[in-house]
């Protein structure tokens, strides 16, 4: 990459971007601003220019989220900050929705424009290394939403066990998503091109477990009239994903240890060995080292399922991907939902922060689902919230999962009013560590400290290291 840092501003006014040039250069030489005063003439220069950053101001003549949808939709990535005289929460949200990085107000605060933009270069500086980490392998986790600590753990091993035949155990709560881990760990393996076969142990009967998993022949008991291939023929070269293992039966657990111990098996009824070309991953929301201790499953079979255990962080562990997945499921459910929903207001967030979520992902999924139906105005309320969720709210003193800028807000919550609240919750959720909070809310340490001081958010007593 380039020295020169190539800072496109879209801004009608000549006046403020010869005077941002000349702050910019005087910060660092390595900025050079192209400026442009209308959208077609910004969209003309990012055709033929090598444009790293953009400046946008949301208050020229037409409309500039509009300018920021075609950014979105032709430059994904290319970093975006917004200036605009709206101290409005909503139209902050919208931006950023919009693919914006920042959004900044007018009269602007130089400190926190040099900040904002220093960030962003240095973004810039290290996206090569960056980009080869998220592509290690050519593994997409487009399925999997998430980009918290625990979730980068979970990638992390994921890329370590794709071409492998390692037996791997995914562990993790119920609604975690461990399926969607197990299809990552086949889709980016040489088994992709494969068959995937998942089975759930538990949503069989104990006497059909056998014949689901290994077959049987004709006449192999009273109603096989003929015979048939179980799960593990039909997953031949691919994978076969044992869900709820721990609900298999004593005489399914023997007959799955030989496939594991010498690679064959056979049909319910049949006398001839089939080889097994087939990866094991097997998951259960139970703990089977003490089902394993009360004699409940084999000791031999856990060892040999257990080689390589991922564990799925629950929903409470994942700090701000909670925004993520609320936002996501929001683009999901808009078509089935009929009207346009936004996002969620400042008191319906606190309540879906501050709530435990023992159904995970797919209990956020549901209560999201119903509320988009209920929501009226383009908001999620707090009255469209069940009442379970409403009701733990009230009585938690603190959230589990952080905070930071939210899917949606009222019109009636100030931009500062907004930052301010979401601060001090993170600085409540980390105890008082600012660099702790930083992360939570995806800011810089510099960045918290400088927005601390302009929002009168008093200091922590907790030391910060």
């Amino acid at each position: 990459m380039s020295s020169t840092i190539e800072v496109l501003t879209l801004d009608a006014d000549g006046n403020a971007v010869r005077d941002l040039h000349d702050t910019l250069r005087r910060h660092n030489r390595a900025f050079r601003v192209t400026p442009a005063t209308n959208p077609d003439a910004a969209l003309a220069i990012l055709d033929v220019r090598p444009v790293q950053m953009v400046l946008v101001d949301l208050d020229m003549p037409g409309s500039g989220f509009t300018f920021l949808e075609s950014l979105r939709e032709r430059w994904e990535q290319l970093p975006v900050i917004v200036t605009s005289r709206r101290d409005s929460a909503r139209a902050a949200v919208r931006a950023l929705k919009c693919g914006a990085r920042d959004y900044l107000l007018r009269p602007l605060d130089i400190t926190e424009l040099v900040h904002s933009v220093d960030e962003i270069a240095r973004g810039l500086r290290s996206e090569p290394e960056n980009r080869k980490a998220r592509s290690i392998g050519s593994i997409s986790f487009s399925d999997i939403i998430g980009d918290c600590d625990a979730m980068r753990e979970v990638y992390e091993h994921i890329a370590t066990v794709r071409n492998s035949k390692i037996a791997v155990f995914v562990g993790g709560e119920t609604g975690t998503g461990k399926e969607l881990v197990t299809r990552a760990i086949h889709r980016a393996g040489p088994r992709a091109s494969a068959p995937f076969v998942a089975i759930n142990c538990g949503a069989i009967p104990e006497h059909l477990q056998e014949s689901e998993l290994f077959g049987h022949d004709k006449g192999a008991f009273t109603g096989a009239t003929s015979a048939r291939s179980g799960r593990f023929e039909q997953a031949q070269g691919g994978t076969l994903f044992l869900d709820e293992v721990g609900e298999l039966s004593s005489a399914a657990q023997v007959r799955l240890l030989r496939v594991l111990q010498d690679g064959t098996f056979m049909r319910v009824g049949g006398s001839d060995g089939i080889h097994s070309d087939v990866r094991i991953i097997s998951a259960t929301h139970r703990d089977l080292k003490q089902m394993v201790a009360s004699g409940e499953f084999r000791e031999d079979l856990y060892y040999r399922l257990i080689v390589y255990p991922i564990l799925v962080p629950a929903l409470r562990e994942r700090g701000s991907d909670i925004r993520r997945l609320v936002a996501h499921m929001i683009e999901k459910f808009g078509p089935d939902v009929g009207h346009p929903v936004e996002g969620l207001t400042p008191e319906a967030f606190d309540c879906v922060d501050r709530y435990a979520w023992p159904g995970n992902v797919r209990e956020l999924e549901n209560v999201v689902h119903r509320a988009m139906l209920l929501a009226s105005g383009g908001l999620i309320t707090k009255d469209c919230l069940p009442d379970n969720i409403r009701g733990d709210a009230e009585h938690r003193p603190g959230g589990h999962h952080g905070d930071s800028v939210l899917p949606g807000e009222t019109p009636k919550l100030s931009l500062a009013d907004a930052e301010k609240h979401a601060i001090q919750r993170a600085l409540e959720a980390s105890g008082g560590n600012v660099t702790k909070a930083a992360k939570r809310l995806g800011i810089a340490r510099a960045t918290i400290y400088r927005k601390m001081q302009r929002l009168g958010v008093a200091h922590p007593r907790a030391t910060d290291h």
